[in-house]
Order: C-alpha cells, then structure tokens, then sequence
C-alpha cells in the first residue's frame, strides 16, 4: 500500500524552453531568385546579413512550438560572380530600392502559426511572411534538430512570389531575360537556449 506522506508525482511535464535567434558564424540567410529567357540556367542569390528572432520550442508537444524572425532588408547584398561589380551594384539598387523599397519598409517579418510534424526532427509550418507591408500565408518545411535542450540547427525552406508583394520582376535586354515568379528563401539557424531558462 502506498504510504500517504509521500506525495504522488506529477505524470505532467512542461517541457518548454526559450531560444534567441542571432547571426553567428555557421548561419545563413538567403533569398535565391530564379532567371528565365536566354539565362533560364542562372540565379541571384541574396543574402541577408541582419537578423534575429526567437523560437519557443515544446519538447513534449512540438506542433505547439512557436517561432519569430525578422530581418533588415538593408542589410542584403549580392556576391554573384557570373555578374559584374557595376551588374552586382545595379541589381542590388533595383532590389533595394524599387522593389523592396527598404526606405519604407526596412523589416521583413515571418511568425508561425499552425505546425504539423511529418517525421522525427521534420515539420511543416504555416505561418505568416510580410514583406513591404503586406502580409502574405506562407508555408515552410523546417527540419529541426536539437542539440541538448541549450541549442537548435533549424534548416528552414520556403518559396513565395514576387505578384503576392506587389514587386514587378526585373528584366533585362528588352524582356528577353527575365524572373521568374517565385522566391525560394533558405534559412540556416542556430538558436540558443536564453539564459532565464538555462
């Protein structure tokens, strides 16, 4: 029989810890943008070099996991090497300034909503994407992968348009290169438990 004085255990467990999300030498951000016409084969890669965010992670029940990221839209660059220094330059402008318009909108913004797991470590995330201002449904395949319960390896895949922005896709020698319209954003991350829940 069980002694009455000691008192029965919980068979719950809040297994819920808080991470930061910052640039660290192993991240990486990228947006990469798709050629059509006569450099169908080509792509520019964009890399964002400001950013930072949180993740909310339930170790007992993962889809009720939540995460934030935001990006500064001035801080992308452009390291393509099949371009020019002066076509590396004038295309980052274009980028910046007419479709971005990073002076109006300087932050790019993505929160999560629903999360269905699809396998250990892999998950399928909806969550919101806004950009200039518009926010835009946007879903992400994540595979995340713990390392302890002190920090994360998020590899995170999401693809959008440039039509559900408002941005008009560049092109160039009289419409004969061209964009597709479609984004695909790669994000590399390394979040680390906060030190109130360490």
């Amino acid at each position: 029989m069980r002694d009455p004085s000691i008192p029965l255990m919980s068979t719950t467990t809040q297994d819920k810890y808080s991470y930061s999300i910052r640039r660290t030498s192993e991240s990486s951000v990228a947006v990469e943008v798709f050629k059509t016409g006569l450099m169908g084969r080509r792509k520019h890669i964009l890399f964002v070099e400001r950013y930072g965010g949180m993740l909310e992670y339930d170790f007992d029940n993962p889809e009720r996991s939540r995460a934030e990221l935001e990006f500064d839209a001035d801080s992308i660059v452009c390291r393509d090497e099949w371009l020019s220094p002066e076509k590396r330059k004038e295309f980052l402008s274009t980028v910046k300034g007419e479709m971005l318009k990073v002076s109006q909108y300087p932050k790019i913004t993505f929160s999560s909503g629903k999360i269905r797991k699809l396998a250990q470590h892999r998950f399928e995330v909806d969550g919101t994407l806004t950009i200039r201002g518009i926010a835009k449904p946007v879903t992400a395949e994540v595979a995340a992968i713990p390392v302890g319960k002190v920090r994360f390896e998020l590899d995170i895949t999401a693809r959008f348009k440039f039509s559900d922005y408002g941005m008009e896709r560049p092109s160039s020698m009289m419409g004969l290169v061209g964009t597709r319209d479609e984004m695909r954003l790669r994000c590399l991350l390394f979040p680390e438990r906060k030190e109130s829940d360490a």
